[in-house]
């Protein structure tokens, strides 16, 4: 078989591999995906097969050119798989839920809304209690939100999954006690 065809079936070969990473790392970005051992294992997963193919075309195709290719593709592999796991890591970190990020960057909390809610939770929480966490709530929209003084609700943005212009709120209801009822996140549609 002509070198060139040789090259031309390596990059046919690797080309899946390609288009995996491009599909993980978008994935990844825009779902806002965290470190969790399925997230981490679909990032190595592919290396072993990428290995498994360049030792396969090591020991077939000898030539230093192959070699050469195929080590690019194996480093290339690498790469994508740490550029997964770090934009992981990103996301960890830039939807913790912080006080400040919550009253300072109110453009950011529906990243942090899940963090908030899994970590600290609101059940149980008195009206002082949710003030300390998320501080005071935002300006009624409705003449029904002013009137109503067991209502809490804080605007989140707009939704990153959907591409329409829904804005997103937690409403937080109390009970007589001034303890949370109950909670949920609707959209203005």
């Amino acid at each position: 078989m002509k070198l060139r065809y040789k090259f031309m079936l390596i990059r046919i070969c690797f080309l899946p591999f390609i288009i995996y990473y491009a599909v993980l790392i978008s994935r990844i970005s825009f779902f806002k995906l965290q470190y969790t051992a399925g997230n981490v294992l679909l990032a190595i997963l592919p290396l072993p097969l990428i290995i498994a193919l360049a030792i396969a075309v090591y020991s077939k195709w000898l030539k230093k050119t192959a070699k050469a290719y195929m080590s690019i593709f194996v480093v290339m592999g690498i790469v994508f798989c740490l550029i997964s796991i770090s934009l992981m890591g990103y996301n960890l970190n830039h939807t913790k839920f912080d006080y400040n990020k919550w009253v300072g960057s109110p453009q950011l909390r529906m990243d942090i809304v899940d963090h908030m809610l899994n970590k600290y939770g609101l059940e149980g929480r008195s009206k002082d209690g949710v003030i300390q966490l998320l501080g005071l709530p935002d300006q009624p929209g409705t003449s029904l939100e002013a009137a109503d003084s067991s209502l809490f609700v804080y605007h989140l943005g707009a939704g990153t999954v959907t591409k329409d212009d829904r804005q997103y709120y937690l409403a937080i209801r109390f009970n007589q006690e001034d303890q949370v009822e109950n909670y949920s996140i609707y959209s203005n549609s």
